[in-house]
């Protein structure tokens, strides 16, 4: 070692602290001795570089110094498996770590303890709410063992200085991508973040070119005034590259500071435009735009406006946007950073539309114009690529007009949360984009450059995308003029679009017979177009143009005799029928879309129709057989056709939904997770979000609340991270929280819930809708549970007048909603009103005798019968209970049924056959998990009557009496009428 330098000692300690205080006197000197850096990254490289202590690595608290360990094992609770150290710093150290849930590699970020958890635990949960290409994904925000730690996307790649490095760039590449950088800080202004350390280390490029922003580890929310600034000294020959971390605030990293944050003023979105312009420059002329070995002299620098150039060519008009960007004083910049980047890329226009100004006025005298529009073409897609301008080809469907355009539109139908919904639309459909240009230029390169690719399949390929297109281009100018309801809905919306992978797979595009001759393929492929504009019309919810449409489309293709296309006609036809509440005129065209397209060969457009046919005959239809017929000739169709993972897997999703209907628990939790193995494995969060939103709803009824609540909770991070606060997918995973609250007898939290679906579904649905009701249907039972009596008939009416307008007085949800409101009825004691809504749902559902909701209609309605009619009573109980028993003798749910007909057999004097009867049925009680103190309690009371009509049981009967009213006191249910019938018999026999 060097005379002067921290003895070997230190130096070991300094490694063995990896999130250590930065402004050390030891970290000074090792950032500028080569030796000691070499010698600690050494001993960090040797193999004691992870998390903890021993003890940590094994799942118990760190030791307070945070030592350096092998890596091997590491794990953050059950879900990260930690790889390697990735850097660190005075926040915290990040790592490369396995996320064994999902199966990918994230970079987990772990805040060492005291480094102000609440105010990041805020900010990083501000953070996950971004959804953008240009930044870098947070996906979960959580701790463990008391340390906050933030698991985001691990971009492989490097940072936007290496990109700087590896080429030689041009200033229009340099400007090029960093409109793409400042798309992600756009982004995350709009989520009122500012970033407050914009540096070029702080953005990740991968492998893929795409730039995104990340190390939000300093940011704050716009506008909190709250949090305390301290300034950077200003005086002395601090460091501007040293990232500063001080008491109070973590401040960033001086060199690219704007004045105000300097000092310590309160910063808004503008230090980061600043920022942003320094790193530009510097990326620009390879050094910053103001020169200075201290602060001191840059905040000279700063106030004069003393710029930094160099030799190289920067054209001027760049440099004034940059200067302007700099301005010392903030209200002289741009008023934020899209404008900011609308005047960077007009730079970037006005040198290509002076660069062909020039060309027109001086080729001309040596050459024609057909000449030089070939010479032009050339120039703009060198010949070494023919491939590129499919960018271009997307100009009206997305690009920079249509998006301002539409954030516009967004910002002045709904002010408060416009631009927030039109950021998460726009990095959707920067993606889809992204994809559409990438395969329009595999398909051109495997023909034009690689020639491993015929024209005709080069043909089918574009042909694909130029549906997409117009897909896409129908859609963005039906979201430009979307009512509010329809902006709130935009990010679930664009997630619908049809995929671009379809244009990859060659099997399926070669294997639909093909049109006759070339008249009749280009009115097909003008059709086809047409399907594409019916398909977003119905992601829009313009039901009835897309209707209209797609009717008028299989009209022509059946003209054509062309049935691949007829049959995708078909299937969009089906679809929207379905969803304008005609299920039995969807199943039929859905039906004729199978067989038009099994007479095309087109498999993948059956595979959907099945699909589509095991939806239908599940949730509205109910025909059970059919619906696994279904979903097994979709899976043949898909298995024909080479193989489709995603629709794979939303077949199995909707096995597993038959199977959930039909009651068969178990087997319905095979498919889903099977479902859920394949969509984690596909990488499509919303999707994902769907299948544990069943999953949970599923654990609530195979009586297992915390992993319910633990599942629905994950379904609704995604879907907040994916929509925000107010969307129909939001609406339903909140429902089902409520769900699990109500199961669990906590009315008050679950009413809270479904008041709060409802506030949402203000915002997102329509007045009469059928998830509307549903949310009022289940409020409607929480009151009833609550004692609030008159609240729950209103509410229930409601719901079911709702019902019937949506899907016709006979539908099955209709005998649901009639159900619920007769229990209200009973608790109120009127038994007329109770024994007419009864009535009226066995009506609805006695012809469903597969259905499991029939049983529970029967028991009911005999329950309200029995006083007054007991014969159909008799005959209704039995009837359940042979419909369960069809199931299993030994299934806890017959001691509800049981425990009713066993009073009915009191009632009539039949004491031996209630006593057995009521006996059997407190068995299968004891044999239930989770059964609610209200159903054991009554089946105990009825039993206890029975029991007193015999001398020698009546000591027995009155202890059970008493001992049900006490469980029920003890739960909470002396509001019900359960609790008072037992009270009052109970007085009336004292021991």
């Amino acid at each position: 070692m060097a005379e002067g330098c921290p003895s070997v000692e230190a130096l070991v300690s300094y490694a063995e602290h990896p999130v250590g205080i930065v402004d050390t006197d030891i970290e000074k000197h090792i950032r500028s001795c080569p030796g000691c850096r070499r010698a600690v990254d050494s001993a960090i490289a040797s193999g004691r570089t992870a998390l903890g202590s021993n003890n940590f690595a094994r799942g118990t608290a760190p030791e307070s110094g945070d030592k350096l360990i092998a890596a091997n094992d590491v794990r953050l609770g059950e879900r990260y498996e930690v790889k390697q150290l990735l850097g660190r710093g005075g926040m915290g150290a990040v790592y490369l770590a396995r996320d064994r849930t999902l199966g990918r590699d994230v970079a987990v970020k772990l805040h060492r303890a005291g480094s102000g958890s609440d105010r990041l635990q805020r900010e990083a949960i501000a953070m996950a709410k971004l959804a953008h290409p240009n930044v870098v994904t947070v996906y979960e925000v959580a701790s463990f063992e008391d340390r906050l730690y933030v698991a985001m996307e691990y971009v492989k790649g490097g940072t936007f200085t290496t990109w700087l490095r590896n080429g030689d760039r041009t200033w229009r590449e340099v400007i090029e991508m960093m409109l793409s950088i400042g798309e992600g800080l756009i982004a995350a202004h709009a989520a009122e973040l500012v970033h407050r350390d914009f540096k070029p280390e702080n953005v990740l490029v991968g492998e893929d070119g795409r730039p995104r922003v990340g190390d939000f580890g300093i940011a704050h929310v716009a506008q909190r005034t709250s949090e305390k600034i301290i300034p950077v000294s200003t005086t002395g020959d601090s460091d501007p590259n040293t990232p500063m971390t001080m008491t109070g605030s973590v401040m960033g990293t001086p060199a690219y500071m704007a004045p105000e944050q300097i000092v310590g003023e309160a910063v808004d979105a503008r230090a980061d435009q600043f920022a942003f312009c320094v790193v530009a420059w510097e990326a620009l002329y390879g050094k910053r735009p103001f020169k200075g070995s201290s602060l001191p002299a840059i905040a000279a620098a700063i106030a004069l406006q003393k710029f930094e150039r160099t030799t190289k060519h920067v054209p001027p008009h760049v440099i004034a946007v940059l200067e302007r960007g700099l301005a010392h004083d903030a209200e002289e910049r741009y008023p934020d950073m899209r404008a900011l980047l609308d005047a960077l890329r007009s730079t970037v226009e006005r040198g290509r539309r002076r660069w062909r100004m020039a060309l027109i006025a001086s080729v001309p005298l040596a050459i024609g114009g057909t000449a030089l529009a070939m010479y032009a073409s050339r120039a703009a897609a060198p010949a070494s690529d023919p491939c590129l301008g499919g960018a271009e080809q997307l100009s009206g469907a997305w690009d920079p007009a249509v998006g301002d355009k539409m954030k516009t539109a967004f910002v002045a139908a709904r002010p408060k949360d416009g631009a927030q919904i039109y950021t998460r639309v726009a990095g959707t459909l920067d993606g889809y984009a992204k994809s559409w240009v990438d395969e329009h230029r595999d398909a051109c390169r495997a023909t034009r450059v690689l020639g491993a690719q015929s024209d005709s399949i080069y043909d089918l390929r574009t042909s694909c995308l130029d549906e997409k297109r117009t897909e896409l281009a129908a859609l963005t100018a039906g979201l430009t003029e979307a009512p509010s309801a329809g902006i709130v809905a935009a990010p679930r919306t664009v997630l619908g679009l049809s995929s671009t992978a379809a244009c990859h797979d060659t099997k399926s595009l070669t294997a639909p017979v093909r049109p006759p001759d070339p008249a009749v393929s280009a009115q097909v492929e003008a059709l086809k177009k047409q399907v594409a504009e019916a398909k977003a019309q119905r992601l829009l919810g313009k039901l009835k143009p897309a209707l209209d449409l797609a009717r008028t489309i299989a009209a022509k293709s059946t003209e054509l005799k062309y049935r691949p296309l007829e049959a995708e006609a078909l299937l969009v036809v089906g679809d929207l029928e379905d969803r304008m509440g005609d299920t039995t005129t969807a199943i039929k065209d859905t039906e004729q879309a199978i067989v038009a397209a099994n007479a095309g060969n087109a498999k993948l457009t059956a595979a959907e129709a099945w699909s589509s046919m095991a939806w239908m005959l599940t949730k509205s239809d109910r025909d059970f057989d059919r619906a696994m017929l279904a979903v097994q000739m979709g899976q043949a169709a898909i298995e024909s056709a080479g193989g489709n993972p995603m629709l794979s897997a939303e077949l199995t999703h909707y096995e597993g939904l038959i199977y959930e209907t039909k009651k068969k628990f178990p087997e319905a939790k095979k498919k889903y997770e099977e479902a859920l193995a394949a969509t984690e494995a596909l990488h499509d969060d919303a999707k994902l979000s769907v299948i544990l939103n069943d999953i949970g709803g599923l654990q609530r009824r195979m009586g297992d609340p915390e992993a319910s609540r633990k599942t629905l909770q994950r379904a609704l991070d995604i879907r907040t991270h994916l929509f925000g606060e107010n969307h129909p997918w939001v609406f339903s995973t909140v429902l089902n929280l409520g769900n699990v609250s109500y199961t669990e007898g906590d009315y008050p939290t679950a009413s809270k819930a479904y008041e709060h679906a409802l506030k949402i579904a203000a915002e997102v649905f329509p007045p009469n809708h059928p998830q509307v009701a549903l949310a009022l249907g289940n409020l409607a039972a929480c009151y009833t549970e609550m004692g609030r009596f008159p609240e729950a008939i209103e509410t229930h009416k409601k719901a079911i007048a709702m019902t019937e307008a949506l899907s016709g007085p006979t539908n099955p949800d209709v005998a649901s909603g009639l159900q619920a409101l007769a229990n209200a009825y009973v608790e109120t004691g009127d038994h007329d009103n109770a024994v007419a809504s009864l009535e009226r749902a066995y009506t609805i559902m006695k012809d469903h005798t597969d259905d499991p909701e029939l049983a529970g209609i029967l028991v009911d309605y005999g329950a309200v019968l029995i006083s007054s009619d007991p014969k159909r009573a008799e005959q209704l109980l039995t009837q359940a209970i042979a419909m369960g028993e069809a199931e299993s003798k030994d299934d806890p749910g017959l001691a509800y049924p049981l425990t009713v007909l066993g009073g009915l057999y009191a009632k009539t004097k039949r004491f031996p056959l209630a006593r057995t009867t009521l006996e059997r049925a407190l068995a299968l009680r004891a044999k239930g998990n989770d059964i609610e103190v209200e159903e054991i309690a009554s089946t105990e009371f009825e039993l206890a009557k029975v029991l007193y009509e015999t001398p020698a049981d009546r000591t027995r009967a009155l202890e059970m009496a008493q001992g049900a009213q006490k469980k029920l006191e003890k739960d909470g249910y002396t509001i019900k009428k359960t609790y008072k019938d037992i009270a009052a018999w109970n007085a009336a026999h004292p021991k």
